[in-house]
């Protein structure tokens, strides 16, 4: 009861009664047991949704737009850097190939992050237009059923 704060201390003084029971530890009779390191990777996998559930599910935009301005940005600057080594007539094909190619690529993955991002927000905003809707016609079919009586 040490570790108890006051107010619960308080709360249960006047309230319940506190017994410490012993208890006997019993070794498995038989099988095996389930916990260990198998159970540890999916609990890792909630610490790490949950947090991110509870700060992006009611604004997608923030997440993915983010990530995908991100990759324009980085694109667009190599982009412009490439566009700069061929105005100096450097053969960007056969000198920079690979990374002409990542920067298309980084472009166009942080463009469709966008538009992830925005079909996210006019998702989230009908499904809390439609619980509202739900919400009001529940409201009024109340208020009917008490103006009937």
């Amino acid at each position: 009861m040490a570790s108890c704060s006051a107010s619960f201390r308080h709360s249960l003084s006047r309230t319940a009664r506190a017994f410490v029971i012993p208890i006997r530890i019993v070794e498995r009779p038989h099988g095996k047991s389930h916990f260990g390191f198998r159970r540890a990777i999916p609990f890792m996998f909630d610490v790490v949704t949950i947090p991110f559930l509870l700060r992006y599910v009611s604004r997608p935009m923030h997440f993915f737009g983010g990530i995908g301005m991100m990759g324009m940005a980085l694109g667009g600057g190599l982009a412009t850097w490439l566009v700069v080594s061929l105005l100096r007539g450097v053969n960007i094909l056969n000198e920079h190939g690979p990374l002409l190619f990542f920067t298309t690529v980084l472009l166009l993955a942080g463009l469709l992050l966008v538009c992830l991002g925005l079909i996210g927000e006019m998702l989230v905003r009908h499904h809390h237009q439609r619980s509202e809707a739900l919400r009001d016609s529940e409201v009024l079919r109340i208020t009917r059923r008490n103006r009937d009586r």
